[in-house]
């Protein structure tokens, strides 16, 4: 019997997207920037969020609120309203609520993650056609429903694309060294990593989360091999997975005049700038301010330029930092970042390294602590200043170094650069997700089809 004919591929043509939020920085970023490259490339390009910032109409608000039973909303309405109603009656509002959702009350007695959000279920029809993939982001931050998963699975291919390791522990999107997320968490050695808990139920999470992940058809995808490597140990080991890296706006993130980018944003117009950003936990503040209080820059004025915080510019060492807010138009953080003559970051937990890219493509050279995935982004001397552990008088002379040696700095500026270009365009990201799509679509009408024998 002659063979027929050669299947084609079924690829893409819509994918929505879930994200917390949609035009911010870090993961959220990223997730915005994959959802507008799939647009570019002529796809229906959706993005559900619990928190809509923007203005753009293909980004959908999941309807938690609405999708509440009226008990509930008249209930919030009133423990939320602060002018006219008695806090008595507040609180009594805010107590009845309960009996509305008294799974929900359960869970909030006993200090579990809030996963009780029922917009989660109309997720598919927010969009104006059913999408061909559900690609998901970050699924913490108060948005989302997990239980949903096992259902939506059954509905259409579904990624979990990990940019943090929240998906695989009891509550932490960082677990810093620690190894109970491995067995079942439980005695959680710190409550306070974000997301916060008040009271350890870290092993009931990780065991739900178990529960929900065995009950579905789940996709898995992460940006670094490190984040890989965790996935191939944890309660996510039996699903199909890819690393992808991040990719960033290469048009937005390269080389620029520093002068002008100085001029522009208000900076000293000579001697050395120092770029940091305090934007998260596991990126703390004090750690590069000491690294900052031992820089020894002979005779050379030394500014330190602080995103993420507001307050009055003071002395700090040899140098003066000025602190500013966070930015969150890419166009003002690529001017940060070609003013700069280093970028400073000293980490606890990263799952990739989205400053650290966009810093050497705009030709800054980084100066960084080898924790988790920053060495899969930067070689020592070549691309970037890379040092073992955070140890503070290792990073000042790895910082003074490449700021008082031009051979060496001019050199990462365009390997870094070079680098950033090569491996992390949005263009080379987005192909390579609809190449995987490819394969997902077919693995996931194979497994529907035989779950319906």
């Amino acid at each position: 019997m002659p063979p027929g004919p050669e299947r084609t591929p079924r690829r893409a043509r819509s994918v929505l997207h879930v994200s917390t939020r949609d035009k911010t920085g870090g993961a959220e970023g990223s997730a915005w920037n994959l959802f507008k490259a799939f647009q570019a490339r002529g796809l229906d390009s959706w993005l559900a969020v619990g928190t809509k910032t923007s203005d753009d109409p293909n980004v959908l608000v999941i309807p938690n609120e609405i999708s509440r039973n009226g008990w509930v909303r008249a209930c919030r309405s009133i423990a939320g309203n602060h002018g006219g109603i008695p806090g008595s009656i507040r609180k009594i509002a805010a107590g009845l609520r309960w009996a509305g959702e008294p799974l929900h009350g359960i869970d909030t007695l006993r200090g579990v993650e809030n996963v009780h959000y029922p917009g989660s279920r109309h997720l598919l029809d927010l969009p104006p056609s059913r999408p061909d993939i559900l690609h998901c982001h970050n699924l913490h931050g108060g948005y989302f429903d997990l239980r949903r998963l096992p259902w939506l699975s059954r509905q259409l291919p579904v990624i979990l694309n990990l940019r943090d390791t929240w998906a695989l522990t009891g509550h932490c999107a960082g677990f810093q060294g620690c190894e109970r997320w491995k067995t079942g968490c439980g005695r959680c050695p710190d409550l306070d990593i974000y997301p916060p808990l008040e009271r350890d139920t870290t092993a009931a999470n990780w065991s739900r989360k178990a529960r929900i992940y065995a009950r579905s058809r789940l996709y898995v995808t992460a940006p670094s091999q490190w984040m890989m490597d965790q996935i191939a140990q944890s309660i996510l080991q039996g699903a199909k997975s890819k690393l992808i890296s991040n990719g960033i706006d290469l048009e937005t993130f390269r080389p620029g005049d520093r002068d002008y980018a100085r001029r522009a944003l208000d900076l000293p117009p000579d001697g050395v700038i120092v770029l940091i950003s305090a934007h998260s936990s596991f990126k703390p503040l004090e750690p590069m301010l000491d690294v900052l209080r031992c820089l020894d820059l002979a005779g050379v004025r030394l500014t330190v330029v602080c995103l993420g915080k507001t307050q009055e510019p003071e002395t700090l060492g040899q140098g003066t930092i000025i602190y500013r807010p966070s930015q969150l138009d890419p166009a003002a953080m690529s001017l940060y970042y070609q003013s700069a003559d280093a970028y400073l970051q000293v980490a606890t937990a990263e799952a990739f390294g989205k400053s650290i890219v966009e810093s050497m493509a705009c030709g800054t050279p980084v100066v960084v602590n080898a924790v988790a995935a920053i060495p899969e982004l930067v070689t020592n001397l070549k691309t970037g200043m890379l040092v073992a552990a955070a140890d503070t008088a290792a990073l000042a002379e790895a910082l003074a170094r490449v700021l008082t040696d031009r051979e060496l700095h001019g050199r990462i500026r365009a390997q870094g650069s070079e680098e950033a270009r090569r491996r992390f365009s949005l263009h080379r990201q987005s192909g390579e997700f609809l190449d995987w799509y490819e394969e997902v679509i077919e693995d996931w009408t194979l497994w529907k089809r035989a779950v319906r024998k």
